[in-house]
């Protein structure tokens, strides 16, 4: 084993050396997500902030997940406003969310 010094996340990604574009895309995705889900804590009420986060978004639909079932229905009753803080901030057409419960993501 050599002792080759460790490069950091942002090294590896936005170096013009760097030849993985899909780890790029990646990155840039994973920001982009850490955005929005900062926009929709925003205009969250205070007891459903920090029990939900942005999961994914699959074509126009905003995919949140919630730690549990007790969840769901209040991320459903701000889901309009989830919709208009996320769509200040992605840059495709947001029409839907859908809330998935994640129990791994209870803390």
């Amino acid at each position: 084993m050599s002792d080759r010094a460790e490069k950091d996340l942002k090294g590896l990604t936005q170096s013009p050396k760097t030849k993985d574009p899909a780890l790029r895309k990646l990155v840039a995705l994973t920001q982009s997500y850490a955005v929005v889900d900062a926009k929709i804590q925003g205009v969250l009420s205070t007891r459903l902030q920090g029990q939900l986060q942005v999961a994914c978004v699959r074509d126009e639909t905003l995919v949140v997940s919630v730690p549990s079932s007790a969840w769901v229905a209040r991320a459903n009753l701000e889901g309009q406003e989830m919709l208009k803080a996320a769509r200040q901030a992605w840059d495709g057409p947001l029409t839907e969310l859908k809330v998935i419960v994640t129990p791994t993501l209870a803390s």
